[in-house]
């Protein structure tokens, strides 16, 4: 898979700033750049019950310093609220353990930081993901390897992903950190089949003690319900046999994007490994942030304490989810109409565009307004999630035109 070269990991937010000043200028602007949910106004989806709910939380309890691990009861919930009833049996032996971070980017940070102190560690990424991977891991392991997404036929590449992790055994390597973005992963909106989940779990299983999952659930609420409990079931089967980070945040399920709150849960085989990894998490939290916000922690707990107010939560992220689904249904028919190549897409927030210079192609549609990001030279992202559906009709034909001029 020819991805081209990596691209600077604030491209995408310079991106989206400048189509906003523009925006702001009064000139009419297509804004696919950033990973934000908007409804068809152009507003954030907070409804009535989380802006009150945050409203209410202006206590002084609210504006104290949280432990290190955060909230206890926000930590249960978020967990009950991801995987309902799923981690029970693991709870109770002691090998569930979770700690609050600054959003998904902290969860991910600090696992790579706490995987960094094994012997000889190597991390493993997709080649095409999210363009902050690289410079995460960099921070605490020098440069990552990586591996193919898709096969020929668009389904993931297990061959490929076995022969990269046997070819870092042979280098030497002692452990082998694996990243995976699913579901609805970030930039293409792919999501693993079950049976696809199934070979993972074989897979991984087969490298017991040497391999490690850092599972990135940051979409996880825009996926399908059959993606969910496929994603659940394999967790249990495969963390009975190695360690398994997940990755969690409420930007993208609750638009609490600015408030920085997630979550990273490691399931381990034994308590005792869950144990001293989890004082790892404890240790480098302390030494990267101290504590989480304790108000969106607070807000959150007090949403997912009540039943009542659980359903209502689901109820809304559903109507979400099917709003961003419809729009990248409209896009992907038309592109199929018109030719548009795309990559395999099942669910989420983005779409990837394969072009033969990425960069290129993004300053020419900006020209005519139209605002998308290069993932590398010769990926281009669209956000479905942050344009509104009127703007989405028409879009990949404009997108054609401009990828003919180089024809």
């Amino acid at each position: 898979m020819d991805i081209g070269d990596r691209v600077p990991s604030d491209l995408i937010l310079n991106l989206n700033s400048e189509a906003k000043e523009r925006a702001l200028r009064g000139e009419k602007v297509i804004n696919g750049t950033i990973g934000m949910m908007h409804l068809d106004d152009g507003k954030l989806p907070l409804s009535a019950l989380i802006r009150s709910t945050i409203a209410r939380h202006t206590e002084d309890s609210d504006f104290e310093y949280s432990s290190v691990p955060g909230e206890a009861l926000y930590r249960e919930g978020l967990l009950e609220w991801f995987f309902p009833d799923v981690f029970e049996k693991e709870k109770e032996e002691g090998r569930v353990k979770t700690i609050a971070t600054p959003g998904g980017t902290g969860a991910i940070t600090l696992a790579l930081k706490e995987f960094a102190s094994l012997s000889s560690p190597a991390v493993l990424l997709p080649k095409l993901g999210w363009p902050n991977y690289p410079s995460q891991v960099s921070s605490f392991l020098g440069e990552p390897c990586y591996y193919d997404n898709y096969d020929e036929e668009g389904h993931f590449s297990f061959p490929q992903l076995k022969e990269r992790l046997d070819s870092l055994f042979r280098e030497g390597k002692e452990n082998v950190l694996l990243v995976l973005n699913d579901p609805c992963q970030n930039p293409t909106g792919y999501c693993l089949s079950s049976e696809e989940w199934e070979n993972m779990v074989s897979l991984l299983s087969s490298y017991r003690g040497k391999v490690r999952l850092l599972l990135d659930i940051a979409y996880f609420d825009f996926a399908s319900e059959e993606s969910k409990a496929a994603i659940a079931s394999s967790l249990v089967a495969l963390c009975k046999a190695v360690p398994v980070y997940v990755a969690m945040s409420f930007s993208k399920t609750f638009s609490f994007y600015g408030l920085r709150i997630g979550a990273l849960s490691i399931l381990a085989p034994t308590s005792k490994q869950a144990e001293e990894i989890f004082d790892g998490f404890k240790k480098g939290a302390r030494a990267l942030w101290s504590t989480s916000n304790h108000m969106a922690m607070n807000a959150i707990a007090d949403l997912l304490s009540h039943g009542n107010t659980r359903e209502e939560l689901k109820r809304e992220v559903a109507l979400n989810r099917d709003i961003v689904h419809k729009r990248a249904s409209l896009f992907l028919e038309e592109a199929k109409e018109c030719g548009l190549k795309v990559y395999p897409y099942r669910f989420g927030f983005f779409c990837s565009l394969p072009c033969e210079d990425a960069v290129v192609l993004c300053q020419r549609l900006k020209e005519k307004g139209i605002y998308l990001a290069p993932v590398s030279t010769k990926v281009l992202r669209l956000a479905f999630c942050c344009l509104p559906t009127d703007q989405i009709k028409g879009l990949a034909k404009r997108i054609r035109e401009a990828e003919e001029k180089d024809s």
